[in-house]
């Protein structure tokens, strides 16, 4: 019975460190607009990175997205910010069909990373047709 109550008790400290360790100081948005476009016109999307500091310290925050096959990402110059808590900002990225794109639905990953806390990311789509007005 002793070992059974060490086993618990160990597994319980173990996870009270995890979670404890690992709070969300940051909340991450993202966006595709627009959400669909046509294959037989080019359209850029803007994809939109929110992040906001929900904690109680400044935190150092770099955007980007990942996952983005089928698109030609254009990010822009600066990625990395600082925020205080209670503020927010937009990262905007730029994405182009590639010339191979055939119709479908694109995941783009929107990645957010802090200097203190880790990641967070967000999984946005955007949807590709043959024709406007065909899904």
């Amino acid at each position: 019975m002793n070992s059974r109550v060490f086993a618990v008790l160990i597994v319980t400290l173990l996870f009270l460190g995890c979670t404890m360790g690992s709070q969300e100081n940051i909340r991450l948005k993202g966006k595709v607009d627009p959400g669909q476009i046509s294959l037989d016109k080019e359209v850029p999307v803007s994809i939109e990175a929110t992040v906001e500091n929900i904690g109680n310290d400044t935190e150092t925050i770099t955007v980007d997205v990942d996952g983005t096959e089928g698109l030609v990402i254009e990010r822009p110059e600066r990625r990395s910010f600082t925020l205080k808590p209670g503020e927010s900002r937009t990262i905007i990225f730029v994405g182009r069909l590639e010339e191979s794109a055939v119709p479908g639905k694109y995941r783009v990953e929107v990645v957010a990373e802090t200097e203190n806390s880790g990641s967070k990311s967000e999984v946005v789509f955007l949807n590709v047709v043959s024709q406007q007005g065909f899904i």
